[in-house]
């Protein structure tokens, strides 16, 4: 089903339901589709959680190497690249770091 016929199934008010089997059965589908939704939707938040935890350590140490290679390198144009990409990193930690709050 669509998401907006089942928004419109799961958000109808109260009012317009009639006890018809039919329209009870029909609902009762609805509602088990959403929370089979709800259900794949929390599995693959959960997977990418994963993920991302998993990935974090990787970025840091990138981000100290980064560091130290800025902290010995000679021409200006190579330093301030290496500050470009450790903010970059420094950004998405502390992306990931909110992202996953206090999961950690």
């Amino acid at each position: 089903m669509s998401d907006l016929m089942l928004f419109a199934v799961l958000r109808m008010p109260s009012a317009l339901w009639t006890d018809e089997p039919i329209d009870r059965n029909q609902r009762h589908a609805r509602y088990i589709e959403a929370a089979d939704r709800i259900e794949r939707q929390n599995d693959e938040i959960e997977r990418l959680r994963a993920a991302l935890v998993a990935a974090l350590p990787v970025v840091q140490n990138e981000r100290v190497r980064l560091a130290y290679n800025c902290e010995h390198a000679g021409a200006p144009s190579v330093i301030e690249g290496y500050r470009f990409l450790i903010a970059t990193l420094d950004a998405v930690i502390a992306q990931a770091d909110a992202a996953l709050g206090a999961d950690r």
